[in-house]
């Protein structure tokens, strides 16, 4: 009996511990070297070389945070089963020609945090055929040689963002005939070659963000009809390109937010049917063409932080799939109906900090599903209650901070503010 209890009292006990326990102390696999599996092996801290050799089951090896500052030839010749290699925020400043020599089967590359690393040298990716991910983020590398991926043709993704690259050579990328993936952005580049990027006829993702282009060449991507990515986001870029994606039919995503656009060409996003997330926020433009699209199926469309003073009637006619509209911070004075023709489905309409003083009665009557309406931050000393009625489905309404005028006109604003107190969310100014 003795015994019985014993053993219920140690389950209780166990019990408690594992309810208790703090959920850190378990062990925490942040990134893949954190938990190797019998197939990986991680060095770390006090190692200034890399070892001769490994066991012969290792296929991945990881260097995290050691003290190796080169990677010198032949650092890999006894070690042709390797299939993976990746250095993480080591103080590597310089690669040996033949460094990674004698390593048939690797597919996967990455040399990344590294401060000191400022330069490659020509030729030290030859020899790595199978090589299908090259990843050069987070170094300070400031200049490529034109050959330095001559051997790389079947590399399919290349990082080389956030380095302090400049400039590019118009021929850097010209045989990688099967990359997919190029990420450049987070650089300094202020300029590229308009035929730069004519051979990646694969190409699926461009990310160009945070650099300091301010203008992009006319037929930079009108060979990469692969496109579904694109992200210019964060220049300085003042004009855009008549027709710069007129080739890129299947693009889903475009990222062209943060920059100085002032205008968009008529027929900018014609034909981009595809298109599932576009971003032109926080630009400065003052108007929006006749019709931006003939069918995107994008369900969020933001244009917050822009100068658009007016928006043309219909130009949102054609985004049938559409559910939330933004176009707070702004310059709009007044609106129509017209201009919300075609936006049977959108449920969040979003006006907040314009100049808004006045509405039409019927002003929102083409939008049957609005749910959310937001026209806090306006010039509104009233609001006729018709356009309030005249949304069936309302449940949240936004009106903070407009200078209402305290006297008999707003007598019919106060009573529906009483009647759906529900609705409105914030009516203090």
């Amino acid at each position: 009996m003795l015994q019985k209890r014993n053993i219920m009292k140690f389950l209780f006990v166990l019990l408690f511990v594992f309810e208790t326990a703090e959920p850190n102390s378990v062990t925490q696999c942040e990134n893949e070297y954190d938990c190797p599996k019998d197939y990986q092996e991680v060095f770390s801290t006090t190692i200034t070389e890399i070892p001769k050799s490994i066991k012969s089951k290792i296929t991945e090896v990881f260097f995290v945070q050691t003290e190796i500052s080169t990677i010198r030839k032949d650092a890999f010749k006894y070690m042709s089963q390797l299939q993976k290699i990746a250095f993480i925020n080591n103080k590597i400043n310089s690669i040996e020609v033949g460094a990674f020599d004698n390593l048939p089967n690797l597919n996967e590359l990455e040399i990344s945090g590294n401060p000191d690393l400022i330069q490659l040298m020509n030729g030290v990716f030859n020899n790595l055929g199978s090589l299908k991910k090259l990843t050069l983020k987070n170094n300070k590398i400031n200049m490529l040689e034109p050959s330095i991926f001559d051997s790389l043709a079947n590399v399919e993704e290349l990082y080389l963002n956030v380095n302090e690259l400049t400039a590019l050579p118009k021929d850097l990328f010209h045989n990688l005939v099967n990359l997919k993936m190029l990420h450049l952005a987070k650089n300094n580049l202020s300029a590229l070659p308009e035929d730069i990027f004519t051979k990646l006829t694969n190409l699926k993702i461009l990310r160009l963000y945070e650099n300091n282009l301010s203008d992009l060449p006319q037929g930079l991507v009108d060979n990469n009809h692969e496109l579904t990515e694109f992200s210019v986001s964060k220049y300085k870029i003042k004009q855009w390109p008549k027709n710069f994606l007129a080739n890129s039919k299947i693009l889903e995503k475009l990222y062209m937010e943060g920059n100085q656009i002032e205008e968009l060409p008529e027929n900018t996003f014609v034909g981009l049917n595809k298109i599932k997330q576009l971003k032109v926020f926080s630009n400065n433009l003052q108007t929006l063409p006749q019709q931006i699209s003939d069918g995107m199926p994008i369900t969020d469309l933001d244009l917050k932080n822009n100068k658009l003073k007016t928006i043309p009637q219909g130009a949102f006619s054609n985004f049938k799939s559409l559910r939330k509209l933004i176009i707070s911070n702004n310059q709009l004075s007044s609106l129509t109906k017209e201009m919300f023709k075609g936006l049977d489905k959108v449920t969040d309409l979003d006006l907040q900090n314009n100049l808004l003083s006045s509405l039409q009665d019927d002003v929102f009557s083409l939008l049957p599903q609005l749910k959310t309406l937001r026209l806090n931050e306006n010039h509104f000393t009233n609001l006729p209650v018709p356009s309030l009625d005249s949304i069936p489905k309302l449940t949240s309404m936004y009106l903070k901070k407009n200078p209402w005028v305290c006297d008999c006109n707003i007598e019919n604003l106060y009573d529906w503010i009483i009647t759906n107190k529900g609705k409105v969310k914030d009516a203090a100014s």
